[in-house]
């Protein structure tokens, strides 16, 4: 699948798009043959702004799509008041040895990145049958999401910062911090120094050095995309650590989260509580395609917690550090907006 392609249709394609359109798996979804196969020999002419590709794998036809401006294709089922702004596609496996295979989710993929690279700040909107379960699946696992009042799927992929927002689990209320979660952060893990040597940060042991670092955090909070959040018990009411997200690549739509917890609240779930509930709040909300965690070699409560969110080992950025006379290694995992998507994830 690595060699899959998409070559612009030719005449010599006609036979082979024939065949495919009239056979029972397409005629399902796209009715009425002659009527694609008249755009398609038209696309010199009154469908000139259509864009018609024959997918490939080492050369071999596979399947078919294409894309298209809205503003010139006027259809019924959207709006769409400039040209450039709004585009969709169409797609489908002829050959029935490749159903079911991912093969569709990679024309997608595809024809994507074609719209993209030549209009990256466009949308792209897409109708398949409520029924075409294959289709709708493809296309959620290209960041797709499904508008109800639109009825349609949408790929908007900017981000939507939208600050520190209070989020609430079971246990947990993830907040801003306030002035008044001074002595909290002093009594449970800020002044601890192998709490705040887990990842790197310095000990803080007076009210003032804490006053000035809640300067710095509340200050930031007016910036849309500064997210930090402090760890509230709901039973205690106790601020138990932080949690915050950080490195923002608004261009790649990729984040790092970091997250630290006083140690007598360690071993109980709640920092696995804490940031799946930061995981949610990025995909969901904000629209990041892939979240990024990191621990310093040797920090096994926290790699246990990156294994029980389901993050992907990377790799290890070896004697990153220099703590204490010796040289220590830096790991990395990540996960992938599709990869939260799956039902494995959600169902824990």
């Amino acid at each position: 699948m690595e060699k899959l392609k998409l070559v612009p249709v030719q005449d010599s394609h006609i036979r082979q798009l024939t065949c495919w359109l009239n056979k029972e798996h397409v005629l399902k979804w796209y009715n009425d043959a002659d009527e694609w196969l008249n755009e398609i020999k038209e696309r010199k002419g009154n469908f000139s702004f259509l864009n018609h590709f024959i997918a490939q794998e080492e050369n071999h036809p596979i399947g078919f799509g294409q894309y298209y401006d809205c503003f010139a294709a006027k259809e019924d089922w959207y709006t769409v008041d400039r040209p450039h702004e709004l585009f969709s596609i169409d797609y489908f496996i002829g050959e029935e040895d490749y159903l079911r295979k991912g093969y569709g989710k990679q024309i997608i993929r595809l024809l994507v990145e074609r719209i993209k690279t030549q209009y990256p700040h466009a949308k792209i909107i897409v109708q398949p049958d409520s029924d075409n379960i294959a289709s709708c699946k493809a296309l959620l696992g290209n960041g797709f999401i499904f508008d109800p009042k639109a009825n349609y799927y949408t790929l908007d992929d900017t981000l939507k910062h939208c600050g520190t927002k209070v989020i609430n689990t079971e246990r947990l209320t993830l907040r801003p911090f306030q002035y008044a979660d001074d002595n909290d952060m002093l009594a449970y893990w800020i002044s601890d120094p192998t709490i705040q040597s887990l990842y790197s940060e310095p000990v803080y042991v007076t009210k003032e050095e804490v006053r000035a670092l809640l300067d710095k955090y509340i200050n930031s909070y007016k910036n849309p995309d500064y997210y930090r959040w402090a760890i509230i018990q709901k039973e205690s009411g106790i601020c138990i650590g932080q949690v915050a997200i950080f490195l923002i690549d608004n261009k790649n739509h990729f984040c790092e989260i970091e997250y630290a917890l006083g140690s007598k609240f360690h071993r109980k779930g709640y920092a696995t509580e804490a940031v799946k509930a930061i995981l949610d709040f990025c995909f969901n909300h904000v629209n990041f395609h892939k979240v990024q965690v990191c621990h310093k070699e040797g920090n096994i409560a926290s790699q246990g917690v990156i294994r029980k969110c389901n993050f992907t080992y990377e790799g290890t950025l070896r004697d990153f550090f220099y703590t204490d006379g010796k040289y220590v290694d830096r790991l990395y995992y990540s996960m992938l907006k599709e990869e939260y998507d799956k039902d494995e994830f959600k169902s824990e």
